[in-house]
């Protein structure tokens, strides 16, 4: 029973993971008047930053949760290092593919700052994470 469980949440983690990078892929590549207004008079530097915050917590989680040692650092460090190779993708992809998005290294940007508050909240959390993850076998 406990490992159905263990490989239900592991596949429920990495789920969740590909679906959030789903949305962020093709919120930022559908033209803007298709998405929902959900700003007023907010930059959407502020979006990106806030999308990437939590993208790097969805594959923080699933990583960390998964990996057999307790390599915290190298799960923060390798999220936040395909977080910002995803978002420079994503820019270039905008100006070459669509013809309602521009490249802007502001966004780049505001993603890195997004992963950068995570991976720093998690460090806040380090000792907590590893207790649960001690607690709980995957």
């Amino acid at each position: 029973m406990q490992i159905t469980k263990s490989l239900l949440a592991s596949k429920l983690l990495l789920l969740i993971a590909i679906a959030y990078t789903i949305i962020v892929f093709y919120g930022s590549l559908v033209a803007p008047q298709e998405l929902p207004k959900i700003t007023k008079g907010v930059s959407d530097k502020w979006l990106h930053a806030l999308g990437y915050f939590f993208l790097f917590l969805v594959w923080f989680l699933f990583l960390f949760f998964n990996s057999k040692k307790n390599n915290f650092f190298s799960c923060v460090w390798k999220v936040v290092f395909l977080g910002l190779v995803f978002g420079i993708i994503i820019e270039i992809l905008q100006s070459e593919l669509t013809s309602s998005r521009t490249a802007e290294i502001l966004d780049v940007a505001a993603n890195f700052v997004g992963l950068i508050i995570a991976a720093f909240m998690v460090l806040i959390f380090k000792s907590k994470l590893l207790k649960l993850k001690n607690g709980i076998s995957f």
